[in-house]
């Protein structure tokens, strides 16, 4: 059976080089349904951060953020992606102690999309004595390149300590 699917087309002009042929914007669905494996692109290493350059390829980093008493807020950069689909393994611990402040803003980690909007994965509330720690796995087709994975802190005060450690196992699909 062919189905008429024009995402088949967008999907397959995300991947760098990709020639668009006629038929291509058609799902085929053959009478037998086999499952699927995810196949990605080994990892060959994992980067330091912050990663200065465009990541293409599979990789993992790691990173952590420390504010000890009085310090400005981050909004850092762990490493930046190109376009395509990409599987992700994400890991994320963090603790707080200090001045509790619901409103005094979240720390975290989270997506950044070219134009800056964050996509919040993960969230430390200001309460003190807050512990969490979680572990995420999620597919995500990147349209553009230039999406980034972030630490997001606000500002601590006098009496604070916070801690925010976060790793990114990232498999590139296509």
């Amino acid at each position: 059976m062919r189905i008429p699917n024009p995402r088949l087309v967008r999907l397959g002009g995300i991947s760098k080089g990709a020639i668009v042929e006629p038929g291509d914007g058609k799902l085929i669905v053959p009478a037998i349904l086999q499952a699927s494996i995810e196949l990605s692109s080994p990892v060959d290493k994992v980067l330091v951060s912050p990663v200065v350059t465009q990541q293409e390829d599979s990789f993992c980093v790691y990173d952590t953020q420390t504010q000890v008493g009085a310090a400005g807020g981050v909004a850092r950069s762990i490493v930046s992606m190109g376009r395509g689909m990409w599987s992700f393994d994400i890991t994320f611990s963090g603790m707080f102690t200090g001045t509790t402040n619901p409103a005094g803003g979240d720390d975290g980690i989270q997506f950044d999309d070219p134009d800056g909007a964050a996509m919040v994965l993960f969230i430390l509330p200001r309460i003190t004595g807050a512990q969490q720690s979680a572990q995420l796995k999620m597919n995500v087709v990147f349209q553009r390149d230039g999406w980034k994975f972030v630490i997001a802190t606000f500002a601590t005060v006098a009496a604070d300590n916070l801690r925010i450690v976060t790793g990114l196992n990232a498999r590139r699909l296509v």
